[in-house]
């Protein structure tokens, strides 16, 4: 198993996953607080539906996801404080 393609498979799907979460978001009315939970149940989900496309097994896909996922919601904290969101 290659751990840079795990990587680069976990940052493709890092888009998908930030924009599906928002939807939730904002559908949903969820609070800040489980933003992360829902981001890497999201990221586990899309890692596990993209396997059928991927030589890897099922877990290395959730792994993958679980991955994309903390990375999105990473990504989406620290794009709070860029803007100023604060707390």
């Amino acid at each position: 198993m290659d751990l840079t393609t795990l990587f680069i498979i976990a940052l493709a799907i890092v888009g998908l996953i930030t924009a599906l979460v928002q939807v939730l978001k904002t559908t949903l009315n969820l609070t800040k607080r489980y933003v992360p939970i829902v981001s890497v149940a999201v990221g586990i989900l899309f890692g596990l539906l993209f396997q059928p496309l991927t030589d890897y097994n099922i877990y290395t896909m959730a792994v993958a996801g679980l991955i994309g996922g903390l990375a999105a919601s990473g990504a989406f904290d620290l794009s709070k404080v860029v803007k100023g969101g604060g707390k």
